[in-house]
């Protein structure tokens, strides 16, 4: 030992039992600090999964009330629909479109090629202003 070392153990006293729990290790201090950190994470956490189930049950409770309004004013004459300059055929394919459905799942339904399909649902994309599927059912749900 060198005699810095030798005076300062000397001067410095050791630490009583008691005085050891008030001041913890720096290992202790994390392993606490740990803790608290995954209870607090598994709060929050649960919390976010509450508030996830709310989120979905009002989403599910609103797209039921708007789909069927929605739907009808596609099919409706003087619809605002018309406003995008929508031929009939568009029109339907429109509302397919609304609820989500496939080129090919509209040419089945309407009874048509899956190509004639494609270029209606190309011509609602440009009449509408957007350039995506997505954005479309957007845009056609409100």
């Amino acid at each position: 030992m060198t005699d810095a070392r030798i005076r300062a153990t000397h001067l410095i006293p050791p630490l009583s039992g008691e005085m050891r729990t008030l001041a913890p290790r720096p290992a202790q201090r994390a392993v606490t600090a740990s803790a608290a950190l995954r209870r607090s994470s598994r709060q929050l956490l649960a919390e976010l999964r509450g508030n996830l189930e709310q989120l979905r049950a009002h989403h599910a409770l609103l797209s039921a009330m708007r789909l069927p309004v929605l739907l009808a004013g596609l099919s409706d004459e003087g619809g605002p629909w018309r406003a995008y300059g929508f031929t009939d055929r568009e029109v339907e394919v429109a509302r397919l479109l609304a609820q989500g459905r496939r080129n090919s799942a509209i040419a089945t339904e309407l009874g048509i090629s899956p190509h004639t399909a494609r270029h209606h649902t190309q011509r609602v994309l440009a009449k509408i202003g957007v350039h995506s599927r997505a954005e479309a059912v957007a845009r056609l749900r409100g």
